[in-house]
């Protein structure tokens, strides 16, 4: 039986996740320099039997306005319920505790789960934004708004 533990996000955890997934397109943005400071946001890691699979959280960009992010391992597909599960309670959290008014986030368009995922935390679909990308890919923009 697998044991579940979320934490508060800590510097380490993006350097962990970055050196198994150095491909993944959130590292071409989010860099080492900027790591200390994301840690100071409102976030949260996944862990699974003490292994890291995930993290997210919200960067806030003004008052009321967040800018929701997820950075997942490969490791995170075969836990996608207890992600699901996580993501709805740090949002549950950080939206009263913060007194956000809108949270927003953009998933590469092609990338069918992520839009499932986030579709299914309750974000709108607002737009697709052509050529968003690192290297020049498609992004749909999600919405909450409270």
């Amino acid at each position: 039986m697998n044991r579940f533990e979320v934490r508060e996000l800590l510097p380490g955890d993006l350097t962990a996740l970055q050196s198994v997934t150095p491909e993944a397109w959130i590292w071409r943005t989010v860099t080492p320099e900027k790591f200390d400071v994301i840690a100071e946001q409102p976030a949260f890691a996944g862990l699974v039997d003490g292994l890291l699979i995930g993290c997210g959280g919200v960067i806030n960009i003004w008052p009321g306005l967040a800018e929701a992010w997820l950075a997942l391992t490969p490791y995170a597909k075969a836990h996608v319920s207890f992600l699901y599960r996580q993501a709805l309670r740090f949002l549950d959290w950080v939206v009263p505790t913060y007194h956000l008014r809108r949270v927003q986030t953009t998933v590469q368009a092609d990338w069918f789960e992520a839009n499932r995922f986030i579709k299914r935390l309750g974000f709108l679909f607002v737009a697709q934004l052509d050529k968003y990308g690192p290297n020049g890919e498609a992004h749909n923009l999600y919405e909450m708004v409270m």
